[in-house]
């Protein structure tokens, strides 16, 4: 605002502008740069990797890529996410809008990472995480992973019912190209790694291997209690004096029995 006054001429500029010239311009606000721009990077990468999760399947990479079942499964998760923020906006803050609005997910807001899919031996390794709709902020991991392990089974189904085998947090895996170590503890399953030696090597076959393995040992047992029984009743025989016979029974002590010929 501008004052002409006789003698002297004068202008005001409201809060947020400067005089210049003879118009008033907005404030340039000099905000520091920081020498590294790396710093900012790898702390914006690392919020993202705290909120992917991962799922390990019993399939290939080739057969993921597939865009049918790729687009499905997206849409699946965002279908399950919108319905599981309806039902439990109340216990979880994350399931509301900062409006307190109902959050309604499409398959826009549920993303695979670059570096996936990837390869694990046999298995394949997806990585999923979920922007809010119509933002980039990254919806909170923990959540994510609990309306995952709800609709697993869904999953599996637009997957042609390949196996989703864990379910677990990024930041829960050693990953590299050619090895996967197994979650650590927020996973919904865990597998043992390669070479190591797990309790649940053991399995129905085993079993029925030891059972055969017990009724074998318990027959040969008693087959040679058998054979020990005849030996000691073979050597009482061969103890009686040579030419001894047994001796026969006489007329008199065989009972007399009602028969044709005895009438």
């Amino acid at each position: 605002m501008c004052v002409n006054e006789p003698g002297t001429y004068s202008c005001a500029c409201v809060p947020g502008t400067f005089l210049q010239g003879d118009i008033c311009a907005p404030e340039l606000i000099v905000i520091p740069v920081d020498t590294s721009t790396e710093t900012t990077t790898v702390k914006s990468e690392n919020h993202l990797a705290d909120n992917i999760i991962v799922l390990e399947m019993t399939m290939s990479v080739p057969e993921f890529l597939f865009p049918a079942e790729n687009s499905e499964l997206l849409e699946t998760v965002a279908t399950g996410l919108t319905s599981f923020c309806t039902r439990h906006a109340r216990e979880y803050p994350a399931c509301t809008s900062s409006a307190g609005r109902r959050l309604i997910f499409t398959e826009a807001d549920v993303h695979i990472p670059s570096r996936f899919p990837q390869a694990a031996g046999d298995r394949l390794l997806l990585g999923l995480y979920v922007t809010y709709p119509g933002s980039m902020q990254v919806f909170p991991s923990r959540v994510l992973l609990t309306v995952l392990q709800h609709i697993r089974m869904d999953m599996e189904a637009v997957l042609g019912y390949n196996q989703v085998l864990t379910l677990s947090l990024l930041n829960s895996y050693a990953m590299n190209d050619d090895y996967t170590q197994s979650p650590s503890g927020h996973g919904s399953s865990a597998r043992p790694t390669s070479g190591e030696q797990s309790e649940e090597l053991f399995h129905p076959g085993m079993g029925v291997g030891i059972g055969l393995g017990a009724v074998c040992i318990i027959g040969v047992l008693v087959l040679i209690t058998l054979l020990y029984r005849y030996k000691r009743i073979q050597s009482k025989v061969s103890d009686l004096p040579r030419g001894q016979q047994v001796p026969e029974p006489f007329a008199g002590d065989i009972p007399v029995t009602d028969s044709p010929t005895s009438w």
